[in-house]
């Protein structure tokens, strides 16, 4: 579910890129070359992603950091390339992120509700997308918006560090049985 809201989020700033655009004082002709690459950067991602030796549970936390740092410095950096170079870094990591995701649905659920999975998992992105398109109805600061649906994503990538990252042992070195004797 998390992957959802995230995705509609960036589906939304997505969807507001000619807008962005425009109010950075950048030409809409160029944004053919940035939606040209997002997908270029996804791919990319896509075909690094059996490279990664990291396991889905250790890589989600990353992405979400790593992919909303990079996104709020796109809405807080004011040089055009600096931005597109910071977009495609972001989307390489979103790309490799949709792979990893792939593993974890093999991983974690049983293989006969695997189109189960995938149908509420499609439902969910399709709900998202919508909410989120309904917002610039009523808030139309797209730097705003582009800056707190990722400061969020930092923040979930964050959550997930906290709570799943394997922790290490105390300083006492010993066993959980011993250190209830000390």
């Amino acid at each position: 579910m998390t992957e959802s809201i995230l995705s509609g989020g960036t589906d939304l700033l997505l969807t507001l890129a000619p807008i962005y655009l425009i109010s950075e004082g950048i030409s809409i002709k160029y944004i053919g070359l940035v939606l040209a690459v997002h997908k270029f950067s996804d791919l990319v991602g896509a075909l690094l992603a059996p490279q990664v030796k990291l396991s889905y549970r250790n890589f989600f936390f990353l992405d979400y950091i790593i992919s909303g740092i990079l996104l709020v410095l796109v809405f807080l950096i004011p040089v055009p390339l600096i931005k597109l170079i910071l977009f495609a870094l972001a989307f390489i990591i979103i790309g490799i992120s949709g792979n990893m995701f792939e593993k974890m649905i093999y991983a974690e659920y049983d293989y006969s509700k695997i189109g189960l999975i995938y149908s509420i998992n499609s439902s969910l992105y399709a709900l998202f997308a919508v909410i989120f398109l309904i917002i610039p109805q009523f808030y139309t600061n797209i730097k705003m918006l582009g800056i707190v649906i990722n400061v969020l994503t930092c923040i979930v990538g964050i959550y997930l560090l906290v709570k799943y990252f394997p922790k290490k042992e105390s300083h006492l070195n010993c066993t959980p049985k011993v250190r209830q004797q000390i």
